[in-house]
């Protein structure tokens, strides 16, 4: 399988929680990190729908936008890997914002917001995102490269993603960044 792939692509990349398994195979491991901001704001308004998946017009919506999406950071983003984004997200709700025609995978614990991905034409601030969010937000932890989100000041620290590495077998562009592979995008 190596052999095909490598006269097909100049990169590999996996998540596993066994790297030790895949470094025989010329696989190395690759830091991540996750990104996170505090923030001060009040109740937002409802600017966000749950998707529904059983609604047909949901779905050709998301269709459309992970057909057209751009990458959500300059340093690793993803695009055309519309069967990996459901698998991995298909299962969990997905937030749309008619208004930013955007999808937010992200959660929301207290005052936390865990933002994993952007599924959008455009990548809009982050404070516009948190406008549309009805309840305090104190804090952000976001979970890919945040430099295009024009939020300021974002420490990064060294994170395992549910525990797993991310490694890469080739030239991998971003190595040596701060970076890390949004969830949806993760196998």
């Amino acid at each position: 399988m190596l052999k095909y792939c490598d006269k097909r692509y100049e990169t590999l990349v996996l998540t596993t929680l066994n790297p030790e398994f895949y470094t025989s195979f010329g696989f190395r491991k690759l830091e991540e990190y996750v990104f996170k901001i505090r923030w001060y704001s009040q109740s937002g308004n409802d600017g966000f729908r749950i998707l529904n998946f059983d609604d047909a017009k949901d779905l050709k919506l998301l269709h459309r936008l992970l057909e057209t999406r751009i990458p959500v950071s300059k340093i690793v983003g993803v695009v055309k890997e519309k069967a990996l984004f459901c698998a991995n997200e298909g299962s969990r709700p997905l937030y749309y914002a008619e208004d930013l025609d955007l999808i937010a995978c992200m959660e929301i614990k207290d005052t936390q917001l865990h933002l994993f991905d952007i599924v959008a034409t455009q990548i809009c601030p982050l404070k516009e995102i948190i406008e549309r969010i009805p309840q305090t937000i104190e804090e952000v932890t976001i979970y890919f490269s945040p430099e295009l989100l024009d939020a300021g000041d974002i420490g990064a620290f060294p994170h395992a993603f549910d525990e797993t590495v991310l490694m890469a077998r080739g030239k991998f562009a971003a190595e040596g960044e701060k970076f890390m592979l949004p969830r949806s995008a993760r196998c």
